[in-house]
């Protein structure tokens, strides 16, 4: 697994911590929550359909995603960790942006990745419309 999440390692770890309530997005329950680092408080946890056409990109952004769960933490300090599974045989490859740069996170099937401060794109390299399900967490360093 690549990690682009820089500032807190990830030690993997089985995790079953979120914050509750009625706020914010309701988690895919068919999908295992990431691995979470004992290092991270969890501030929330939701989830998103993935459904992106033909050489199309969905932006997902974790400090507009964190405030559905309160005042999101600083940049330095968040963590955005999530898990995906694509319908059938689609691929996804996530990216994200940093310092102008594209930064590869992970791609395929499904898979779970971490990262920082930074936007994700999911990205549909392929000519049919692909759909998933996304579940994620929002954390800040301890």
């Amino acid at each position: 697994m690549r990690l682009a999440f820089a500032g807190a390692s990830v030690v993997l770890c089985a995790a079953a911590a979120c914050s509750g309530g009625d706020a914010g997005p309701r988690p895919t329950p068919t999908l295992l929550p990431p691995e979470i680092s004992p290092a991270l408080r969890v501030l929330g946890e939701g989830s998103l359909q993935l459904e992106i056409s033909p050489g199309g990109r969905q932006l997902i952004e974790p400090l507009k995603l964190a405030q559905a769960f309160g005042t999101p933490p600083d940049c330095a300090s968040l963590a955005f960790l999530f898990r995906w599974r694509m319908n059938g045989d689609d691929e996804v490859r996530f990216e994200g942006q940093l310092r102008g740069s594209a930064v590869a996170i992970e791609q395929g099937n499904n898979g779970s990745a971490s990262v920082g401060c930074m936007v994700v794109e999911a990205v549909n390299d392929g000519h049919e419309t692909i759909h998933g399900d996304l579940r994620y967490y929002v954390a800040e360093s301890r």
